[in-house]
């Protein structure tokens, strides 16, 4: 029991108490309980007010969980019988376990299309709202099923989010924020007009063409540039590429390679540009998160330098010959 005395009820006063989720309306010796809120932090809020609706007291307590009787004792004393403790607050329900996907189609005009795939969450029967974010930044509509990148001069990465919301005004019915399966996806650049690309020298540079899925070999001496120029077909099911570039029949080389959508690039490839004997990273064809993406129908090129991280040249006997393999895995 909780007295309440000598409180003032002269017009004007208003009173607060936290109270449970419930709209009540209670008359109590001409004085009325007007409403109750959750307060969820600490205590109940209650209004009073006289029968003409003029507020007339407060009061409040942090310790009172929920209020059982309000007893007007007259000349302004007043009781209050609560059940102690803290007030849970309700739980807040969210979609959970939603799977999402973004996908790269064909190039076509500059343009690469993108699906975008979102679903089979847990949802209890309500209905949801998918948002997506991408990164750089772009907007994307709600519950899309699709998105457009247009290539620049320079490579571009593009990092997709994606959320399932019951309300998207309220963050707290929302599933977290999720990286889908495909992303990111690497726009390559066309090259045109700066873009930190490397030009091809008049002088030195041994152009090769790389079959899909074959072997080719080259030797770019002491100071020259190997390009393997390679097609990625359209209509890829295969998930996985592996291109391999090592010495052949001669002395372990270390090389600078990269791997881009421009000849003679060694600053925008789809990965930064690395000193290694053997250079072996994986690429994927259809959207598998983690791994730069080789987009069907555009053409890129395997870019080889015989160089130490130094600067100076690896070849130094002159019969500095390399394999570039490309292996395709399901």
């Amino acid at each position: 029991m909780i007295s309440l005395n000598s409180i003032s009820n002269s017009n004007g006063f208003k009173v607060m108490w936290s109270l449970s989720l419930r709209r009540t309306c209670v008359a109590v010796s001409g004085l009325f309980l007007m409403s109750a809120g959750a307060a969820y932090a600490a205590g109940v809020t209650i209004q009073y007010a006289n029968e003409a609706g003029t507020p007339l007291m407060t009061y409040s307590d942090v310790n009172c969980a929920q209020a059982v009787q309000f007893t007007d004792n007259g000349n302004n004393s007043y009781t209050l019988q609560c059940a102690p403790g803290g007030v849970t607050p309700p739980t807040v329900e969210k979609p959970s376990n939603c799977i999402a996907s973004v996908t790269a189609g064909t190039m076509s005009n500059g343009v690469v299309p993108v699906m975008l795939s979102a679903g089979q969450c847990t949802t209890n029967g309500n209905t949801v709202t998918y948002q997506w974010t991408r990164s750089p930044s772009g907007s994307i509509p709600n519950n899309a099923t699709s998105d457009s990148l247009t290539q620049g001069s320079a490579s571009v990465s593009y990092s997709y989010q994606m959320r399932a919301c019951y309300d998207v005004t309220n963050a707290a019915t929302c599933s977290n924020w999720q990286t889908p399966t495909g992303s990111p996806i690497v726009v390559p650049g066309s090259g045109g007009g700066g873009g930190g690309v490397d030009s091809c020298p008049s002088n030195g540079v041994i152009n090769t063409t790389l079959p899909w899925g074959g072997t080719v070999f080259g030797n770019a001496g002491a100071s020259g540039i190997l390009v393997a120029k390679f097609t990625v077909p359209t209509g890829l099911t295969t998930k996985y590429v592996t291109i391999n570039v090592s010495e052949y029949q001669s002395t372990a080389t270390t090389r600078y390679v990269t791997v881009s959508s421009n000849p003679c690039d060694f600053t925008q490839g789809l990965l930064p540009a690395q000193y290694a004997v053997y250079y072996g990273p994986y690429f994927t064809t259809t959207g598998v998160a983690g791994y730069p993406q080789l987009i069907g129908g555009q053409t890129y090129y395997v870019n080889l330098r015989n160089l130490n991280s130094n600067g100076t040249t690896s070849c130094l006997s002159g019969a500095c010959n390399v394999q570039v393999v490309m292996s395709i895995y399901k």
